[in-house]
């Protein structure tokens, strides 16, 4: 069974469109033969072949797909159980009616490839260790630990009453001398 990696090599092997879908495919097929792109959804049913497992693929739109995988795929095609798959297909020539000519070129879990891309987000551009505090809308840091995030008072008094101001305002300190 080819793995996510041999997924996406394809994938950028292909000439892959992240801007093309299936919706504009189906408008108008012809002006996109020999383009490849990429289709998210479960697989509701499938026949197996000598060479081959054809499927029915569900779109996240719910449009209904026919498409037919190598041998290769025959295991993540028939043990999906309604998990998110993503197939890479090419457009082909030749149009029967209002059915897409669709060639499925790999077909990979979208779980693992979001895992697989996310790592590779994460390695091109890695965060600096002495990243900046975010500045707040008081104009200072925030401290963050473990999730909770403190505030300075100076902010904070500024919803208390004029009596409470004063008598809370560091200018109204009173000064201890220790002898």
């Amino acid at each position: 069974m080819p793995g996510v990696d041999q997924y996406l090599r394809l994938r950028r092997q292909s000439g892959f469109d992240p801007r093309l879908n299936y919706t504009q495919v189906h408008q108008s097929a012809a002006t996109f033969t020999g383009k490849v792109f990429e289709m998210k959804g479960t697989v509701e049913g499938f026949i197996r072949r000598e060479q081959s497992v054809s499927f029915l693929f569900n779109t996240d739109d719910k449009s209904g797909i026919m498409l037919t995988a190598p041998t290769a795929d025959t295991d993540l095609v028939t043990s999906g159980n309604h998990q998110v798959l993503r197939v890479l297909v090419r457009v082909s020539e030749g149009n029967s009616g209002n059915v897409v000519p669709l060639e499925t070129i790999a077909v990979a879990y979208d779980a693992e490839v979001l895992a697989k891309e996310r790592t590779a987000a994460a390695k091109e551009s890695p965060r600096s260790s002495t990243a900046p505090a975010p500045v707040t809308r008081y104009g200072t840091s925030e401290q963050s630990s473990r999730g909770y995030v403190a505030r300075p008072m100076s902010g904070a008094v500024s919803g208390l009453s004029a009596l409470a101001q004063r008598v809370l305002s560091p200018e109204a300190a009173i000064p201890l001398v220790y002898r």
